[in-house]
């Protein structure tokens, strides 16, 4: 005989005979991010040691921020005990007044008078969640001898979920001294920063309700550490040590249909091309959407859009595509099929309509359209040469002699919403001393900055306008580091003069102020496609590339 919780028999024995349960655990159950490799899952943010916070779009594990609007995080359940008693009240006239929602541990039951029209309830519920989505990826990195698989493996989504997969090695180093003093004693504590080296990917897949594609945001990350160094130290105080590592990072938010494998290129700093490939599969539900409701996990959960620069102090991406302001705006309009849903809940509950008969099919077709055509798809690609000035560089085919090809990135992207990449070093280095004195004691207290060189791409393609060609809005850095500037400054009287000075110093009292020494160009704006969907932009950049050359960037989109 079977036997049930004590929680529930006990609920039952004290319930009327006919109010009978209904069980909907599958419904109010909360999901959550999950992680691979490490415990963590991915920030949108760099915190590197002495840095602002301006460049990268993700620096390794942390937790993906998804709601700009209350903060909360990436997956909620499908409805909460109140909002589902909301549904089924209006998906059948009512059904949902007498109705309680009885949280019993691991299970959850609704009560109710009438347990088999609950029962019917639930069952189309259930046949308009969401599927579950097998995503296939690896990341390749491709040299010369073909595509090595660096980081690779199969992961399922549920109701949004977003999943952070990892190969990373974690460990620290003293990056910084707090300097204190007091009259005659100086101390310098030292700062440890954890470093983090090795693969991360994070990968959020959400099928369209109404097609037979899923919207896919993806962050990937390699860091290896570079030659290890020491940062110039101060009288008594003890080194710092120089952080110094490559980067290669992408932020992209694409489709992708079911089945079919999507690709993302760019070129690494030292000429090789990284990879992300990724293939989704899913089984398309059985969905009924006439009396019954329409369930996506793009509700309530904006989709992002991710740039290799951002204002200092931003937490998390600024654009993203908001798929519920959509849907709000669409029953807004009125009309006899507006009328005939509900949005059950808030922008804090489940992500669900109850739709009503004919005309609530109709709606749903109606949403499943506009959202399609607000998340139109594009497949971009931009290409970074060294020419000589004036030279025509064509939208296709062959270089010109004296062209030479110095960086790409390619790959799907949805209209509207701004994917990067980057591939850069990055190290610490003192750029100045806040000196103190105090009666007998002097010190002076290191400033620690990041240097960052490399290729930094932000793309995105704009919303076509009626007749109007398509643009595309583009911001490139390229920047090399050419050498580091080192000063020697003498601390003497509680001021700093040049190594030459005719002043009397204390011993020790020597402190070495570093710079370096870059090279950059760049290009930002939106630009206008020909008829092919090709433009091409210049720049000079004789101190970059040499006397005479020029950076030519061509910008293709299909």
């Amino acid at each position: 005989m079977m036997r049930l919780p004590l929680s529930l028999a006990l609920c039952c024995a004290v319930l009327p005979a006919q109010r009978g349960l209904a069980e909907v655990t599958d419904l109010v159950a909360v999901a959550s991010s999950r992680s691979r490799g490490g415990g963590d899952q991915l920030v949108v943010r760099a915190e590197l040691p002495g840095a602002s916070g301006q460049r990268h779009a993700v620096l390794s594990e942390g937790q993906l921020i998804s709601s700009l609007r209350d903060g909360s995080g990436p997956v909620r359940p499908f409805f909460t005990p109140t909002t589902l008693v909301a549904q089924l009240e209006a998906m059948r006239g009512g059904l949902g007044v007498d109705c309680d929602v009885l949280p019993l541990g691991a299970r959850t039951v609704v009560r109710s008078p009438a347990t088999e029209q609950v029962d019917a309830a639930l069952l189309e519920l259930r046949r308009a969640l969401p599927p579950t989505v097998r995503c296939r990826f690896r990341l390749e990195r491709i040299a010369d001898a073909g595509p090595v698989v660096v980081f690779g493996g199969e992961e399922w989504f549920g109701n949004g979920e977003a999943v952070a997969v990892g190969d990373v090695e974690r460990c620290s180093a003293i990056t910084d001294m707090d300097v204190e003093i007091a009259q005659g004693a100086v101390s310098g504590n030292p700062i440890a920063s954890e470093l983090r080296y090795g693969s991360s990917v994070l990968l959020r897949a959400r099928p369209l309700p109404g097609g037979d594609a899923a919207v896919v945001e993806a962050f990937v990350r390699i860091a290896r550490s570079e030659a290890a160094g020491v940062l110039p130290g101060s009288g008594d105080l003890d080194s710092c040590q120089r952080v110094d590592r490559r980067v290669d990072e992408a932020g992209v938010v694409f489709r992708a249909a079911r089945g079919s494998e999507r690709r993302h290129e760019w070129t690494t700093l030292d000429g090789q091309r990284l990879a992300l490939v990724c293939r989704l599969d899913w089984t398309t539900p059985s969905t009924l959407k006439a009396r019954g409701a329409w369930i996506s996990p793009l509700l309530h959960t904006p989709l992002l859009g991710f740039r290799s620069a951002r204002p200092a102090g931003a937490s998390e991406p600024e654009e993203h595509l908001d798929v519920d302001d959509l849907v709000r705006t669409v029953l807004s309009s009125g009309g006899q099929a507006a009328s005939a849903a509900a949005i059950v809940g808030d922008a804090k509950n489940g992500p669900a309509l109850a739709l009503q008969g004919e005309a609530g099919q109709q709606l749903a077709a109606d949403l499943d359209r506009r959202i399609d055509e607000a998340l139109a798809a594009a497949d971009v690609a931009i290409e970074a040469f060294d020419a000589p000035s004036g030279a025509e560089l064509p939208a296709s085919g062959a270089m010109p002699e004296g062209v030479r090809a110095l960086w790409s990135c390619a790959g799907p992207a949805v209209v509207g919403l701004p994917n990067c990449f980057t591939s850069g070093r990055e190290f610490t280095y003192v750029r100045d001393w806040d000196v103190e004195v105090a009666q007998i004691a002097r010190i002076a207290d290191p400033k620690v900055e990041v240097c960052e060189h490399g290729w930094f791409a932000t793309v995105k393609v704009l919303p076509a306008s009626t007749g109007s060609r398509r643009r595309i809005e583009l911001a490139l850095d390229r920047t090399d580091f050419v050498k580091m500037s080192q000063s020697e400054l003498r601390i003497a009287d509680g001021t700093v003069g040049v190594a030459d000075s005719a002043r009397v110093v204390l011993p020790r009292q020597v402190v070495q102020v570093e710079q370096p020494v870059t090279r950059s160009v760049g290009l930002a704006g939106a630009f206008e496609l020909d008829d092919a969907g090709v433009v091409v932009v210049r720049r000079a950049a004789a101190q970059l590339l040499g006397p005479g050359r020029e950076l030519l960037v061509r910008l293709r989109v299909r």
